[in-house]
């Protein structure tokens, strides 16, 4: 669900990500910025590539995390079968060593009696 979530974010942000023709030299965008002192100084940023690899690396994120999180499900599940298994198996082994003990007892007040 989570995952859904990050990747509708990405593509309304890949959305507002104007495209340049790849013919056209790259674009610096001028953005006013106020520094320490309380002037407006510029800041140049390189068209649209910046945001674009941010993108692109945070989609590599998502595709990593949700490839891993299958792994841990899976193995979460494999797991969680083999303690039920074990715990199945634990029973089964109480379950005979309470039989054999009343068939010792059995086998020792036969011995008693004679």
């Amino acid at each position: 669900h989570e995952e859904l979530l990050v990747n509708e974010q990405i593509n309304l942000l890949s959305e507002n990500i104007e495209t340049e023709p790849s013919n056209s030299s790259p674009k610096r965008v001028v953005n006013k910025e106020v520094d320490n002192e309380g002037e407006v100084g510029d800041v140049f940023d390189d068209d649209k590539s910046a945001a674009f690899e941010q993108v692109r690396l945070l989609q590599e994120t998502i595709a990593a995390n949700a490839a891993a999180l299958e792994e841990q499900t899976r193995l979460a599940k494999e797991a969680t079968r083999e303690a039920r298994s074990a715990n199945k198996e634990a029973r089964k082994l109480r379950k005979h060593v309470v039989d054999l003990n009343a068939d010792l007892e059995s086998a020792e007040n036969e011995i008693d009696a004679q």
